[in-house]
């Protein structure tokens, strides 16, 4: 019993070594591989992963739990996919009338929601942990270096996309009402240019979304961050737009974007961050999913993102008068 106490601070040492061993090749390696993927699908299945490894080791190192941000944020886009089959499910379930497999589509949705939410929310509490919040004078935390940044902004992505889900969830997470005001702050603390539009796009969102906030200013904020992020070749901001349009029921905004986004696929995306560009792409293609559901029973036609149903198309006022009276 007398050599337990070195046999404890050896067997902490090697696993201290050894969680700063597998957070450097992952953050060296495994997660610049994975973001050079053009398959979200498979970048989301190695998050999970990763992320179960990262998890075990976080008591262990920070370095582990700084790595385990984009991971986690990584297993939450993994549910994605489950809770949209969920919901197309829902709704043909609701155009043919049965009202059990709507119902039972419809609490699927709830519980993935909600796991979904608690995910998202884990990697935003990976950041705060790691850098904190800008303080009450508006003084940002010190991102030393630029994988410092982008773990920051993946990090404020997930907690929006916590709050989005919990909402979905009926507040199964616990509350996150606090998530959008303070990630709109700090969301400044993160360059819009060299982070394809994303922050402003960040922040459009949380504008259009908080009652009383959703102004032309914010459909502006929009437009720019989807410029920049079409011309940098990764377009999240431009698929953030598409779903604030969907969320706040504009069904013409979200006609207009859909087509803006299939059309700026034209550029090639930066292969340095072709995963994320491919998050983008998904994210888009849901909205116009839900809308040829909605509208036909059926997802869109392959390859032809940016097509609306023909009932969708006719109820639609001219492509020209969407911009009319909005200052862009």
């Amino acid at each position: 019993m007398r050599y337990l106490p070195l046999v404890l601070m050896l067997t902490a040492g090697c696993a201290s070594t050894l969680a700063n061993t597998t957070s450097a090749v992952a953050d060296r390696h495994i997660l610049p591989a994975t973001l050079r993927g053009s398959d979200a699908t498979l970048g989301c299945a190695a998050g999970e992963a990763l992320s179960a490894i990262m998890g075990g080791f976080g008591g262990h190192s920070a370095n582990a739990a700084q790595t385990n941000i984009v991971p986690m944020l990584a297993a939450g886009i993994c549910l994605e996919q489950d809770i949209w089959q969920a919901e197309f499910r829902r709704l043909r379930a609701h155009r043919a009338g049965e009202v059990e497999e709507a119902t039972d589509a419809r609490i699927e949705e709830q519980r993935l929601h909600r796991l979904a939410a608690a995910r998202y929310l884990a990697s935003y509490d990976l950041v705060v942990d790691t850098w904190g919040l800008p303080a009450a004078d508006g003084q940002c935390p010190t991102l030393r270096h630029e994988r410092d940044e982008f773990y920051y902004l993946m990090g404020l992505c997930a907690g929006m996309m916590a709050s989005i889900h919990n909402s979905k969830a009926q507040g199964a997470a616990g509350d996150t009402g606090h998530l959008p005001p303070t990630i709109l702050r700090a969301s400044t603390c993160v360059d819009d240019q060299e982070w394809w539009g994303v922050p402003l796009a960040l922040r459009a969102a949380i504008s259009t979304a908080l009652p009383g906030q959703a102004t032309v200013d914010a459909w502006k904020m929009f437009d720019d961050a989807a410029s920049i992020g079409e011309a940098a070749g990764v377009r999240l901001a431009g698929a953030f737009l598409v779903q604030a349009a969907a969320n706040t029921g504009d069904d013409a905004r979200r006609a207009d974007s859909l087509r803006r986004f299939a059309a700026s696929l034209a550029t090639p995306a930066d292969p340095r961050w072709a995963m994320l560009d491919d998050v983008g792409r998904m994210l888009a293609m849901h909205e116009s999913d839900v809308l040829w559901t909605e509208a036909e029973g059926h997802r869109t036609p392959y390859g032809e993102l940016g097509r609306l149903p023909s009932t969708a198309e006719a109820a639609l006022p001219d492509a020209g008068d969407l911009l009319e009276g909005l200052d862009l």
